[in-house]
């Protein structure tokens, strides 16, 4: 996906526009949310790829857990918060101490206390994968889980299809793969090509968190990926 080009996309503009009317801040424009959401999308992306060669590709570690994320998180300023961006403040980084917690079998507080780079290096050494369904950071809670919604799904598949096929030759057999939140699952299964390797891949539609919004829970995770 080449970000520059979804600017003039009349569905992006459309979803920033209607993120700029919801969170009614007169200083955040539809421009400048359009820059944050680039920095976002560059360095989120970036930080993902790195981890796919560093700790899986170069590294020979096989993906045997896959969690079918939403999207990075939105943050007007600051740091770029994300799950493999190992500065995200620990109030960002929720998902990644849950994740840690219920595949190590901690408490959520004692996982909050451990370094982001050891969670995220413990989990690769596991073989769990995040994957982002949207690449795109927007504040969903603020444009919706409408048509819109579905639309940006279908605007971003091709990306996400893409990102599947860098990990065929990394997938380890039998690999498990759960889809995180219940606003994913109907516009995944209905975007997701059939004829694509992770249609049958993708074995559970059912999302193991099933509220529209909020971090999946450490009784989610166990659950959704069998851990004990």
């Amino acid at each position: 996906m080449n970000f520059s080009h979804l600017q003039e996309n009349e569905i992006f503009r459309l979803a920033v526009k209607k993120q700029h009317e919801k969170l009614s801040d007169p200083e955040l424009t539809e421009e400048r949310i359009v820059d944050r959401l680039g920095e976002i999308y560059h360095v989120s992306e970036k930080f993902w790829f790195d981890t796919i060669r560093e700790k899986f590709a170069e590294s020979g570690q096989k993906v045997q857990y896959i969690l079918i994320g939403e999207a990075p998180p939105w943050h007007s300023a600051g740091i770029v918060s994300y799950f493999y961006n190992p500065d995200t403040p620990i109030i960002s980084s929720r998902l990644l101490s849950t994740v840690y917690a219920a595949f190590f079998g901690v408490e959520l507080k004692e996982a909050n206390e451990i370094s982001n780079m050891k969670k995220i290096e413990s989990l690769c050494g596991i073989g769990f994968l995040l994957v982002d369904m949207l690449p795109l950071g927007f504040s969903y809670k603020s444009i919706g889980r409408s048509k819109l919604y579905s639309d940006l799904v279908e605007l971003d598949m091709s990306h996400f299809e893409g990102k599947l096929d860098r990990l065929q030759f990394l997938l380890q057999e039998g690999v498990i793969i759960r889809v995180a939140y219940k606003a994913q699952a109907k516009p995944l299964r209905h975007h997701l090509s059939k004829n694509h390797f992770a249609y049958n891949q993708v074995n559970d539609y059912d999302p193991i968190n099933t509220n529209r919004f909020g971090t999946p829970t450490v009784k989610n995770i166990t659950e959704g990926f069998g851990i004990r």
